[in-house]
């Protein structure tokens, strides 16, 4: 967060407050007018400070204050909180017509408690400007007071009150509005299925909230695994409610996951396991921990996930030869532990952060 705060001081003028917000992008430190709503505070920014100049302001000081971010390298993130002070700084002493202008820097390093409860966009990517500043007061000169020359009739006539300009209004703070969150969503695979079980592999993920989102795999294979009586054949569904610890939707999260789906299992013994009648798909659930990291400052990303949970399995065997015949019908097994692992590449779609 950065703070900018402009002020001149004196007995006889008449000091005011203004309030603007700068955003900037994630891992970003240039003014960018086009992001967010930076071009409406700029604009205003300008225009304050000409106006004031107009008015007979002839110094002002200003106070940039900035917070580093509570996740990532600390030192990458108090480099890049420098580097927008010095771009904001820079900015404002590229505008012509200002009065003098003198600067202080500060800088906080964030924790997670500093978050305010209820805040829309995280704080350490928000510049928060506070222009103070005081206008020279005029003071109207006395009027004369007329002399009537004294006469019989007449009664000698008072002098005129002195005249004050009355006081100047001081422009009310402005606060700009915080920019709405607004959803992304992910294009993912999962490269640990491919040489596990030969399992091609797609899903989808949807934020549905700043710590919510949505994703939705799908797993097929009808491959054999180097011979006939290896197989891992699948077609099926682990959809997973993810409850992410940040905002962003990287780093550490937890989800709830339901599976589902059929299968036609060999694994090179006498039997092959299969979904009783065709008909009978495992259907079962679980829970998840996993972790997202990003690939550099791009819109592409790790996620290593692993899950347990119950599958109820109502299956028929087969002897494991070609076109074997059915050895048992019917059976049930209960399975309890790792249902899900996965190191997953993704890549984002929408906004910029």
């Amino acid at each position: 967060m950065l703070l900018l705060v402009l002020g001149h001081f004196s007995t006889w003028a008449q000091p005011g407050e203004s309030w603007y917000n700068l955003y900037f992008p994630v891992s970003k430190s240039q003014v960018d007018a086009a992001f967010g709503n930076n071009q409406l505070s700029m604009d205003g920014i300008s225009t304050l400070l000409r106006s004031l100049a107009d008015r007979g302001v002839d110094s002002v000081h200003v106070a940039l204050h900035s917070y580093c971010s509570p996740e990532g390298r600390i030192g990458f993130n108090e480099e890049l909180v420098r580097d927008r002070l010095a771009n904001t700084r820079e900015w404002i002493q590229s505008l012509e017509g200002i009065p003098f202008l003198s600067f202080t820097t500060d800088m906080t390093v964030s924790t997670r408690e500093m978050v305010k409860e209820g805040e829309q966009y995280p704080y350490y990517r928000r510049c928060d400007i506070g222009i103070s500043y005081v206008i020279p007061q005029p003071v109207q000169p006395e009027l004369p007071v007329e002399e009537v020359p004294e006469t019989p009739a007449l009664p000698e006539t008072p002098a005129t009150p002195d005249i004050q300009t009355p006081a100047e209004v001081i422009e009310p703070s402005m606060q700009m509005p915080v920019p709405e969150w607004e959803p992304s969503w992910y294009l993912k695979t999962n490269f640990l299925a491919y040489p596990l079980n030969l399992t091609a592999n797609l899903a989808a993920e949807i934020e549905i909230g700043r710590h919510f989102s949505l994703s939705v795999p799908v797993y097929y294979s009808a491959l054999n695994w180097f011979r006939s009586t290896i197989k891992f054949r699948v077609l099926g569904s682990q959809p997973e409610f993810r409850y992410w610890f940040q905002d962003n939707a990287l780093g550490p999260f937890v989800s709830a996951h339901f599976t589902f789906g059929w299968y036609n299992i060999a694994l090179g013994g006498m039997y092959r396991y299969q979904d009783h009648a065709t008909t009978s798909p495992v259907a079962g659930g679980g829970l998840t921990a996993g972790w997202r990291v990003p690939v550099g400052h791009t819109r592409w990303a790790f996620e290593f996930t692993v899950g347990a949970g119950y599958l109820p399995l109502y299956y028929d065997t087969f002897y494991n030869v070609d076109n074997g015949a059915m050895a048992q019908e019917g059976l049930w097994n209960h399975y309890w532990g790792i249902d899900n692992a996965a190191v997953t590449l993704s890549y984002r779609f929408g906004p910029k952060r």
